[in-house]
């Protein structure tokens, strides 16, 4: 979480187009960046899920795999296919 809070602190200094993250700590960031922010959606489980739909906003949600989109109690908005068949 430290690691995320001086990432989304220098995020937060620069002007860029989107930010996307991979780690759930960002989520707890996002609205202190001015950038649109998108989280690929790798790990959900009920703690994850309650910790996602507390966080601020707004980020857009991928899932990994529409499987993945299906099982998950958080609304995603988009799938972007992760791995190979």
């Amino acid at each position: 979480m430290l690691h995320c809070r001086a990432a989304a602190r220098e995020i937060a200094q620069a002007r860029y187009d989107v930010v996307h993250a991979h780690t759930p700590g960002m989520v707890a960031f996002a609205d202190e960046l001015e950038a649109p922010r998108v989280y690929t959606v790798h790990h959900v489980g009920e703690v994850l899920a309650r910790y996602y739909a507390a966080a601020p906003g707004p980020v857009w949600r991928v899932a990994i795999s529409a499987r993945q989109a299906a099982l998950t109690p958080v609304p995603m908005q988009s799938v972007v296919h992760h791995g190979l068949d």
